[in-house]
C-alpha cells in the first residue's frame, strides 16, 4: 500500500509540473503575440500572497526554509488580474525555494509606495553572477544548459514574471 501512495504522489507531481508548463507557455505565447487580455477585475493580494505560502509549504519544510513574512495589516484591493498575480509569486517563490540551501530562508516583504504596491521576495539561496543579470528574464534563458544541471526548470518562470508585470504596468528588478 505504501509503494502504491508513493507512486501516485509521484504522478500527481509530476502531472502538476506538465500542468505548470503547459498553462506558462500558453501564458508567455499569448503575452509576446499580443492577445492576452489581463481581468481587470481587483484582487486581494493578502490572500493571494497566502495561497501561494500554502502552494509551497511542504517544500519549504522539506528543505527547512524559515519563512519569514510580518504580518501585514490588510493591504488596499490591488488592480490586476488575480491569476496572474498569482502566477507571478507562485514562480518567483519557486525560484527562491529551488535555488535555496537546505535550512535558508525566504523573505517575503510588502509595501504601498504612492499608488503602487512593492513585493519583494528575498533569499539565501545560491545567488545570480552579475554576468547572468541582465539575461535571466529572457524567456528559454538557462544559466546552466546542460543537460547535466543540478537545478530542473524551462527558463520561462521569470520570462512570464517579467511579461506579467509589465502588463500590469509595473516592473521587476533583481538585486
Amino acid at each position: 500500500r505504501k509503494e502504491i501512495d508513493l507512486f501516485l504522489d509521484m504522478c500527481e507531481n509530476a502531472l502538476n509540473r506538465l500542468n505548470d508548463l503547459i498553462e506558462n507557455l500558453v501564458d508567455i505565447s499569448s503575452i509576446y503575440k499580443g492577445t492576452f487580455v489581463a481581468s481587470g477585475k481587483t484582487a486581494d493580494l493578502n490572500n493571494i500572497i497566502k495561497t501561494v505560502l500554502d502552494h509551497f509549504k511542504t517544500q519549504i519544510d522539506d528543505k527547512q526554509i524559515s519563512l519569514s513574512y510580518p504580518k501585514q495589516k490588510s493591504h488596499p484591493k490591488i488592480k490586476g488580474d488575480e491569476k496572474m498575480v498569482s502566477r507571478v509569486l507562485a514562480n518567483l517563490m519557486d525560484n527562491a525555494v529551488k535555488f535555496n540551501k537546505k535550512g535558508g530562508k525566504i523573505t517575503i516583504k510588502t509595501k504601498k509606495v504612492d499608488n503602487h504596491i512593492e513585493i519583494s521576495i528575498g533569499d539565501t539561496g545560491i545567488g545570480i553572477d552579475p554576468k547572468y543579470m541582465d539575461k535571466i528574464f529572457e524567456p528559454f534563458y538557462q544559466i546552466d544548459p546542460t543537460t547535466t544541471r543540478e537545478f530542473s526548470g524551462t527558463g520561462i518562470g521569470l520570462a512570464l514574471v517579467k511579461a506579467h508585470i509589465e502588463a500590469l504596468n509595473g516592473r521587476v528588478r533583481l538585486e
